[in-house]
């Protein structure tokens, strides 16, 4: 199995067909929480719609497109993280990410977020990245904020959702900027 990054007990997993249930059963047991957040919440009614957002990943993912990888804590799906498509003419990509209510607060994604942007800078050698959130996400939006992104701009009325428009926050990096802010960390 294609493991993305590994930092103690929480591990990034590339999404595989047995992980259905398990991505299923933490969507469900997550719905109210995400679905304010995520539009496409509503439209994951059962395994076989996990199981088919896999298949679909997978494909992704082999024709070197995009990756989605499950979070794990001590062995258990806790949320998924991943690369939006990547644009390898220009070298960049997004990430998106989500993780159970109860996992919240304990620096879960921030690791899982650090895993992924070394990974598309050391191995997959992009050069940007971007992480988007509703401006009213004040967690999703510390993420980025506390690995150094930094913020290009508001995109206005970007998403519908819930009958009405919400304006998102663009955050990036670039990987020079990335190597600085590193070289910081390992210094300390």
């Amino acid at each position: 199995m294609f493991q993305i990054g590994k930092d103690g007990e929480l591990e990034l997993k590339l999404l595989q067909p047995q992980h259905a249930q398990s991505l299923f059963e933490c969507i469900d047991g997550n719905r109210e929480h995400i679905r304010g957040w995520l539009p496409w919440v509503d439209h994951s009614k059962s395994k076989e719609d996990s199981l088919s957002f896999i298949r679909s990943s997978l494909k992704e993912f082999a024709d070197n497109q995009s990756f989605s990888g499950g979070i794990f804590m001590s062995g258990k799906l806790v949320g998924c993280i991943g690369l939006h498509r990547i644009d390898w003419n220009n070298r960049h990509s997004s990430i998106g990410y989500w993780l159970a209510a109860d996992e919240q607060g304990k620096g879960i994604m921030t690791r899982a977020c650090r895993i992924v942007v070394c990974h598309a800078f050391e191995e997959l050698e992009l050069n940007k990245l971007c992480i988007q959130a509703r401006i009213s996400n004040v967690r999703s939006r510390s993420v980025p904020e506390r690995l150094g992104f930094q913020q290009e701009g508001v995109l206005r009325q970007h998403e519908y959702h819930d009958g009405q428009y919400h304006d998102h926050v663009l955050y990036s990096i670039l990987r020079n900027e990335w190597a600085e802010v590193n070289a910081g960390v390992r210094n300390r």
